[in-house]
């Protein structure tokens, strides 16, 4: 196989990543945005936003430390741009917690997600999540449940 025909494949099976992961996340994405921004054709715009930059700078993504993590943040920014001064559950977890924690919650409570699949959207160690979780419930105490 010449040079450019494997470096050919290996563009084209990046891209079929890229597609996978817009098809496998962006329905947990939509539903992370609406929680923030309260509005689903919003949120879904955010999403569309988001995943449209992504595709962009796939290959420099793919090659940073962890792209789960990039991508994460990237929604988080743009949710938190398009996100209403209103008083929500998720806009009152974010002024009281660290980004991560309010996210977690949000994913692994509030959407109903399992810690594992949360985990892996955010771009983190199961054990980070579980730590994180106990320390939103500690931080929250009776508030945790509302």
């Amino acid at each position: 196989m010449s040079r450019r025909r494997g470096r050919d494949a290996r563009t084209a099976i990046s891209w079929l990543g890229y597609h996978a992961l817009c098809e496998a996340n962006r329905p947990a994405y939509i539903q992370y945005a609406e929680r923030r921004i309260a509005d689903r054709t919003e949120a879904g715009r955010c999403v569309d936003a988001v995943l449209s930059a992504l595709q962009d700078r796939w290959i420099a993504v793919l090659a940073s430390r962890c792209p789960a993590a990039d991508i994460w943040t990237d929604l988080r920014m743009e949710a938190e741009r398009r996100t209403p001064r209103a008083g929500s559950r998720a806009g009152r977890l974010h002024a009281i917690l660290r980004p991560a924690q309010a996210d977690i919650v949000i994913l692994h409570h509030d959407l109903g997600l399992p810690v594992e699949r949360a985990a892996h959207l955010m771009g983190m160690t199961n054990p980070l999540a579980h730590a994180l979780l106990r320390g939103a419930q500690r931080d929250l105490g009776s508030q945790f449940e509302g």
